[in-house]
């Protein structure tokens, strides 16, 4: 369905959104999910390279898929990511690379999948993780170059996978892990700070 013009508002009452529901669905404006949405499905907006403007997710969805929003590349604003997520699929918002400003992964998010962030280049602020956050899949946020820091709360290094962020970054760290990070690889091949 290439030739839709405008934007998408989803109904309230909506609680799930199925495997490539809009999969190369071509739209002009907003994405607008409703409150009571829960879930939504690998593939549900890949490829829809059209939409603008921000993206919001409710505050009741917990499952983002594989996929989900992959090579969305039209959004021109924040991405908000409600609490109650507790994984982001693989691929969810590779190529996605118009979006502005910071970005919180929630304080419930456990695992990041491989690819997830890759390519979304417009990030101008930080990246916020999570303590509970125990994994990020290789080149999680790979080309994520416009990133000011990643900032892990963690004082013991996750594992490093490939090219897990973009080469050089500023990786910012609570003060008394710095050397630990510096000690350890793949993190000592970015810029560590401590806060």
């Amino acid at each position: 369905c290439t030739g839709f013009n405008g934007s998408l508002n989803l109904p309230d009452g909506l609680t799930a959104i199925g495997e490539m529901a809009f999969y190369k669905c071509g739209f002009t404006g907003e994405l607008r999910l409703p409150a009571g949405l829960t879930e939504i499905y690998g593939h549900a907006f890949g490829l829809c390279s059209g939409f603008t403007g921000s993206l919001t997710i409710p505050d009741g969805v917990t499952f983002i898929g594989e996929y989900a929003f992959f090579n969305c590349s039209g959004f021109t604003g924040s991405l908000t990511i409600p609490d109650g997520v507790t994984s982001i699929g693989e691929w969810a918002f590779d190529g996605c690379s118009g979006f502005t400003g910071s970005l919180i992964i929630p304080d419930g998010v456990t695992s990041i999948g491989e690819y997830a962030f890759s390519g979304c280049r417009g990030f101008s602020g930080k990246v916020f993780f999570p303590l509970i956050l125990n994994y990020i899949g290789k080149k999680g946020f790979f080309e994520c170059n416009t990133v000011e820091a990643f900032q892990f709360p963690h004082t013991t290094p996750l594992t490093y996978l490939e090219d897990m962020l973009p080469g050089g970054a500023t990786v910012e760290v609570p003060t008394a892990a710095v050397d630990t990070y510096k000690a350890t690889d793949g993190w000592k091949n970015h810029n560590i700070v401590g806060y």
